[in-house]
């Protein structure tokens, strides 16, 4: 197993990370916005040729706290670049006009500051990764959920129509809004208990969804046409929690399909680059219909508010033009997910939180009943608030943001530890434990999202939360199935 470990390519990452800040420092000095687009682009290209390397060793695909930490780097370059070229192409604007007057507030220097403390952050998250207890219990979890492709066709097809039912139930019945569930307890603060099985059933349906597709034959088949059937639903899921959830639900599907070890085929990528300005769309009437409710007074709910709200739009030339602008603006600062830390960075008098943040978390994830009194222990901006008070809007929480406010400096080592002892944490009860297919595909599906998708817009009670799930579902296989589950020695 040690021989599939290519070091010479894994051991790599820190030292490319690295690599991407001296030209953030040039920028820190000149405060030059042409360096910073320089700075950008330089990180992207060899944080690119890096992961084109890392993967073509297929136990390498399941290396998150790598993957993680290159993605969140990469994101943050890309998110950068692009912010910029809106700016001088589109909006005729610096971009240090709508740091002074937009609503997030913060300047470049700051900003640039939050990128290095990041990158930081992600070169201590990759060195973690690189530990060989991790490469090996990776590879052979890899090799794992290789075994899944084998499964019967027949209990691939009854498992996606048995949740394809079920979320067709609850668009039919208008309980999945936009944004939010429409029952009573969910919009007065309940969650509903069968809330968090519902989302964690959406990842195996994604990876059966996966596994559905990747045995397709013809372009033009039975199979291909039941495949985008079983992405409807989950295509509607994913748009009505906003645009951002729709690129993860590709990203995801797409990371599940190279796992699988397959390519995605030049036809394939060709439709995909010409579907784009239907995507564009795509995200526009989304920018339209987050606010159709309010400005439309709309009593409509779920799929029937949805297709009411495409009516007025693809109706009018007016409306689509001033969504598309609004959907530009949103765009030229949206990507710019680092700016809570960089306003924390220029906060004067700044009041460290020293771990009240993991422990008010940790509260909140233990069932209402046993802590009725959950209130007296803030968590996210009700903390950050209380000691950087940066501004009243939501915030984009994430992992690194907490780690400063929580540790300063040091939070670039202490976060980075808590993602791994998680990590590590479930790597063991996968590979001790002989769960099956439903509880490999969960487990990594869950923290695939939050190292790789939500590191950067995740609060730690998601984290926590999604673990407190994990453990449910791991006790309930072993109870149910002894024999199956039993430890082995």
């Amino acid at each position: 197993m040690k021989s599939v470990i290519n070091k010479n390519v894994t051991s790599k990452l820190p030292l490319v990370i690295l690599m991407t800040i001296p030209f953030w420092l040039l920028v820190i000095v000149t405060e030059s916005q042409p360096i910073s687009y320089v700075s950008s682009i330089f990180s992207i290209i060899i944080l690119v040729k890096w992961f084109l390397k890392f993967v073509k060793t297929p136990e390498n695909r399941l290396s998150l706290l790598k993957i993680g930490a290159w993605f969140l780097v990469l994101y943050n370059n890309i998110a950068w670049v692009v912010v910029l070229i809106i700016h001088h192409f589109v909006l005729k604007n610096s971009l240090s006009h709508t740091f002074k007057n937009g609503s997030i507030k913060t300047d470049l220097y700051n900003y640039v500051l939050a990128i290095i403390y990041i990158t930081i952050f992600s070169c201590v998250l990759s060195l973690l990764g690189g530990i060989k207890k991790i490469k090996e219990g990776e590879a052979l979890l890899y090799h794992k959920i290789k075994k899944i492709e084998i499964l019967d066709d027949k209990k691939i097809r009854v498992v996606l129509i048995f949740l394809f039912a079920i979320q067709m139930l609850l668009i039919s019945l208008g309980i999945i809004g936009q944004r939010t569930l429409n029952i009573e307890s969910f919009q007065e603060g309940k969650i509903p208990f069968w809330l968090p099985f519902f989302n964690t059933s959406l990842f195996v349906y994604k990876v059966f969804l996966v596994l559905f597709a990747i045995r397709i034959k013809s372009f033009y088949s039975k199979r291909m046409i039941e495949t985008l059937l079983y992405l409807a639903p989950i295509f509607f899921i994913s748009f009505s929690a906003g645009r951002r959830p729709i690129v993860y639900l590709f990203v995801f599907l797409i990371y599940w399909w190279y796992l699988f070890g397959k390519t995605i085929k030049l036809k394939v990528a060709m439709i995909a680059l010409l579907l784009m300005p239907v995507v564009s769309g795509v995200f526009v009437f989304s920018q339209f219909v987050r606010n159709y409710k309010i400005h439309f007074n709309s009593s409509a709910e779920g799929i029937d508010m949805f297709m009411e709200a495409y009516e007025l739009f693809s109706n009018s030339p007016k409306i689509m033009e001033k969504y598309e602008d609004e959907s530009i603006e949103n765009i030229a600062f949206r990507p710019l997910i680092a700016w809570p830390l960089s306003a924390c960075f220029a906060y004067e008098n700044k009041s460290f939180t020293y771990g009240e943040n993991i422990f008010n978390s940790l509260i909140w994830v233990i069932p209402g009943p046993l802590i009725p009194n959950k209130k007296d222990y803030p968590v996210q901006e009700g903390l950050l608030y209380q000691h950087f008070k940066i501004g009243t809007l939501d915030t984009a929480d994430s992992l690194y943001l907490s780690a400063y406010t929580e540790f300063s400096y040091f939070g670039v080592l202490i976060y980075p530890l808590l993602i791994y002892f998680l990590w590590a944490i479930l790597l063991k009860f996968n590979l001790k434990l002989n769960f099956n297919t439903y509880f490999l595909i969960i487990s990594i599906g869950v923290f695939f999202e939050l190292v790789v998708l939500k590191l950067g817009e995740s609060a730690l009670t998601g984290w926590f939360s999604g673990f407190r799930t994990l453990v449910f579902l791991g006790i309930c296989f072993v109870v149910f199935d002894k024999k199956q589950y039993q430890v082995k020695i």
